[in-house]
């Protein structure tokens, strides 16, 4: 895994959120390389009392220009600091594929860019 290297890149935007008595859900959507139209839902669980860190894991779909899907669980973990939400996680996509992805959102403007690097 080459980190200097993203293979994929592009930007997100919050659509929705849900907090609830254990965590935050939140909906995402965007156009992210050759994933194309990206929606994905993260359910962040707080590792810490300041709800500054913890885990997420939640599941994507991307719909490519030829009008077919992919699928792929995600798990990983998140930092925030301040309204800045730093997201970091794998997926194992249905193609095949398999990333390690890094997301940086402002949760005050709703958006955020999304880099995956290839595990492969």
């Amino acid at each position: 895994m080459d980190l200097t290297n993203a293979t994929d890149q592009g930007t997100v935007e919050i659509t929705s959120t849900t907090v609830g008595e254990d965590g935050v859900s939140m909906n995402f959507e965007g156009d992210i390389g050759q994933y194309g139209r990206v929606y994905v839902t993260h359910n962040l669980v707080a590792g810490d009392a300041d709800k500054h860190k913890g885990t997420l894991a939640g599941n994507a779909r991307c719909l490519l220009e030829d009008g077919s899907m992919l699928s792929s669980p995600v798990n990983g973990s998140f930092r925030r600091e301040g309204s800045k939400l730093n997201l970091f996680f794998t997926d194992n996509v249905s193609n095949g594929a398999q990333n390690f992805v890094v997301w940086e959102v402002d949760l005050l403007t709703k958006t955020g860019t999304a880099t995956a690097y290839s595990l492969l």
